[in-house]
């Protein structure tokens, strides 16, 4: 009898450490979400990191899935959609280049997710000033984004926020750029595309060779395909893609 009292205080006990638990991740969950510094004086720092989350997942889907957010043209493979960069359905045939402007179709997709999420941020910049007293003039303007050599550079014109208080203050610099490996990767892929086409192989040794910074993988799944994953060994990232190219036909 005594043992059965026991159980029951005990789950007593357990229901009221995970009610306890939820109201605290209920309660706390504001201040959680709501952590970037204000800097009255530097609004342009808080911009840099309300968007910095966001580039970065972005970026890591794309590279994922082979330059596309949302792959319409994949292969399955370790559960993922890879997107096809070069394609053919036809046996002994070359592959045609999906993306022949890969580096402005990337360039597209950041813009497509990453606009939305920047004005925003401006949003949430406004409240800020205002929940500390200032009058704000908020005006959004035009997002480019620039994959260069060693950066992705998001040009931000127009946008302007003019604060007033004691004193009034304008800022309309807000430009961003973010360290990236991108373009050299890009660059390694379009290469590797030309190969498929020509001959539908490569060879991955002659590649890290060439790029020692980076390891290339090459898998072949059934059904011709190939899968291509290159992997910067510095940082980590990973971009991936299918290609399907002069498949020997099976008669």
């Amino acid at each position: 009898m005594k043992n059965k009292r026991g159980q029951v205080t005990l789950f007593i006990i357990i229901g009221i450490i995970i009610v306890v638990s939820a109201l605290l991740i209920f309660m706390f969950k504001p201040k959680i979400t709501s952590t970037i510094k204000f800097n009255s004086e530097n609004p342009s720092a808080y911009i840099d990191t309300c968007i910095e989350d966001k580039i970065t997942e972005t970026l890591s889907q794309i590279y994922l899935n082979g330059g596309n957010l949302e792959p319409n043209s994949f292969v399955m493979y370790d559960s993922e959609k890879i997107n096809y960069l070069c394609y053919t359905n036809e046996y002994n045939q070359p592959c045609v280049n999906q993306q022949p402007l890969l580096k402005s179709h990337i360039e597209n997709e950041l813009y497509s997710v990453i606009k939305f999420t920047l004005d925003d941020c401006f949003d949430e910049l406004a409240n800020n000033y205002e929940k500390k007293g200032y009058a704000t003039n908020l005006r959004k303007g035009n997002l480019d984004i620039k994959i260069q050599t060693e950066n992705i550079l998001f040009n931000l014109t127009n946008y302007e926020i003019i604060v007033t208080k004691q004193d009034t203050n304008t800022y309309n610099s807000f430009d961003i750029s973010i360290k990236s490996n991108l373009y050299t990767i890009l660059s390694i892929v379009n290469n590797i595309i030309e190969e498929e086409i020509k001959i539908g192989d490569i060879n991955t040794m002659f590649y890290m060779n060439l790029f020692r910074n980076f390891n290339l993988e090459k898998n072949q799944i059934n059904g011709g395909t190939t899968i291509y994953v290159l992997t910067d060994k510095k940082t980590g990232d990973k971009f991936q893609f299918a290609s399907r190219s002069h498949v020997l036909s099976p008669n």
